[in-house]
């Protein structure tokens, strides 16, 4: 059975990513683990209740992610965990504790995680933990993945992304493999050779091909988000150029962008060789 790990800091949006998680979790048949971090303050001598020993705040921790398991009342619910690490420490732990297929987190949040915003905690996430993480909007509710965009930049090591999240969701739902150029290419071959490259190796009966021109590329990926009605946006952090241009931007811009849809992040093994399909000459020896 597939592991789901939730981060939660018990805001609404986290709340609501983890309701976004049982749902998914009932499709794909995974079982979810909630997750909070949190630090020992020091103590405040003016007020003597609060838990400001290691042991009470454990305690305390726990109690709370054992409220929010019952408030959300789920089968899928097989564990909670928290600890004092740091939030990136504790969940890179976590996540090879428990051989975790991937994560889900709201993309803003409050208190502890409260500039969990693309381009910070959630950006910071989908780096340097090594498993795939689903980013959820805070007002996005779970309904069946039935249309995928995987936004691609035409690289080989897409079909081994591509095999991975065909087989998170038996239903089959509808991929489409979109390139978004900003610039003119006149070259068409790499877009026909990925195309024949990926019905040649991956049997799959329901992918669709596009590509879009456009001068903005935001604006152009939030328009056929919209066109399409897709239910979920697919990339992969290996195209570095895909993922800068979609994260390296300010928190108010990124506010704006995609906060309507969820959005899965994968990575690719670095220690596998990289090549690009531009580079064709090889492979097609």
């Amino acid at each position: 059975m597939k592991k789901i790990i939730v981060p939660t800091d018990f805001s609404e949006n986290a709340l609501n990513a983890a309701k976004y998680a049982i749902g998914l979790a009932n499709d794909i048949d995974a079982e979810v683990i909630l997750y909070h971090t949190y630090k020992t303050p020091m103590p405040i001598l003016e007020i003597p209740t609060l838990p400001t020993t290691f042991a009470d705040m454990k305690k305390a921790n726990k109690e709370s992610l054992k409220k929010l398991a019952e408030k959300l009342d789920s089968k899928r619910i097989t564990g909670y965990e928290s600890d004092d690490h740091s939030f990136l420490e504790g969940l890179a732990r976590l996540v090879k504790n428990e051989n975790a297929d991937f994560v889900v987190m709201g993309t803003q949040g409050a208190s502890g995680l409260k500039k969990a915003l693309i381009g910070t905690n959630t950006a910071d996430v989908i780096n340097k933990i090594p498993v795939p993480v689903l980013a959820v909007p805070e007002h996005a509710k779970y309904k069946p993945i039935q249309k995928v965009i995987y936004a691609t930049d035409y690289e080989f090591t897409d079909l081994e992304q591509i095999e991975w999240l065909i087989d998170q969701f038996p239903s089959q739902p509808e991929i489409m493999l979109s390139h978004i150029s900003v610039e003119d290419e006149k070259n068409e071959d790499p877009r026909l050779w990925f195309n024949e490259l990926v019905v040649e190796k991956i049997k799959y009966p329901n992918f669709l091909f596009k590509l879009i021109a456009g001068s903005d590329f935001e604006k152009a990926l939030d328009k056929l988000v919209d066109d399409t009605k897709a239910d979920l946006l697919v990339f992969s952090t290996l195209k570095r150029n895909l993922f800068q241009r979609l994260f390296i931007k300010s928190t108010t811009e990124m506010m704006v962008m995609h906060t309507h849809i969820p959005f899965l992040a994968m990575h690719h093994d670095a220690e596998k060789p990289m090549k690009r399909l531009l580079d064709k000459a090889e492979y097609s020896k």
